[in-house]
């Protein structure tokens, strides 16, 4: 995991003891994802401050809006990371942190 990914949930959530794999500084990126990395950083933050959470089975809870913008998102990634008909999407991972 890239230590800006790698960053947030270890300081948030583990104490900051997460550590990185041996090849990390080393190895090379798809040519794809390179692209992708030049269009967003590691690690994005959005603040979609009209979004309202609801609870959910009163267990969890649930952000529709939140939930809708990140397909749209993931969608958007996509399309842009198309290359050679080779799609990434088995590649892409949405991470939402909760601490209960």
């Amino acid at each position: 995991m890239h230590p800006v990914i790698r960053s947030f949930p270890s300081v948030m959530f583990y104490g900051d003891r997460i550590t990185d794999g041996e090849n990390i500084t080393t190895r090379k990126l798809d040519p794809v994802l390179t692209k992708m990395s030049e269009k967003f950083k590691r690690v994005v933050f959005f603040d979609l401050a009209n979004s309202v959470e609801s609870d959910w089975r009163i267990k969890s809870k649930m952000n529709q809006m939140e939930s809708e913008w990140t397909f749209s998102l993931l969608e958007y990634i996509l399309k842009i990371c198309q290359s050679n008909g080779k799609v990434f999407k088995n590649r892409i991972a949405v991470i939402t942190p909760y601490r209960g």
